[in-house]
């Protein structure tokens, strides 16, 4: 990706919240969302992202994808999907012990065209309870048009234990 990167806004978990919401999606820009070392309150669990509208999350079954989930301990596995309610980060679960965490960079472009679909890539890396490390490369597409102002990430069951969410312009 060519550019420089501008921060927009970073939160950053330290206790339990359900969900964390970064807009600042405010012009045609291409937008960049780092999320490092986040844990979940609950084993086993999904996190998932859904775009924002007006600051609220759009959780209709207009999110289509295809990813590849590469593990380090099996084979690889080809991934698609259409009409979700979200998409998920990665496409495996994560925890509370050891070294467990999901880390991801999502490109988004096309979400302040009221008149284009908002599409993104997401590029994850991480770490199981078995110790075993696996990425999922992603593509997606919000099939609304409609003008995303930002994204709420949040796990499919409890909380957001601890993370940090940071969203970048990418400028010239």
């Amino acid at each position: 990706m060519a550019g420089n990167l501008s921060l927009v806004s970073t939160t950053t978990v330290s206790s339990a919240v359900s969900e964390v919401i970064l807009t600042g999606l405010d012009d045609t820009k291409v937008y960049l969302y780092l999320i490092s070392d986040v844990i979940p309150s609950n084993d086993g669990t999904y996190l998932n992202m859904r775009f924002t509208e007006s600051g609220t999350a759009n959780s209709t079954t207009n999110y289509d994808y295809g990813a590849y989930y590469i593990r380090s301990n099996s084979s690889f596995v080809d991934l698609h999907n259409v009409n979700q309610s979200q998409l998920n980060i990665t496409n495996h679960t994560s925890g509370t012990g050891g070294q467990e965490s999901v880390n991801a960079e999502i490109m988004v472009t096309g979400h302040n065209r009221s008149n284009e679909y908002t599409m993104m890539i997401i590029n994850s890396v991480n770490r199981d309870s078995g110790g075993n490390t696996y990425g999922t490369p992603t593509s997606g597409v919000f099939t609304v048009y409609s003008t995303v102002d930002g994204v709420r990430f949040a796990f499919n069951s409890g909380n957001i234990a601890s993370g940090k969410f940071s969203l970048y312009k990418v400028t010239e």
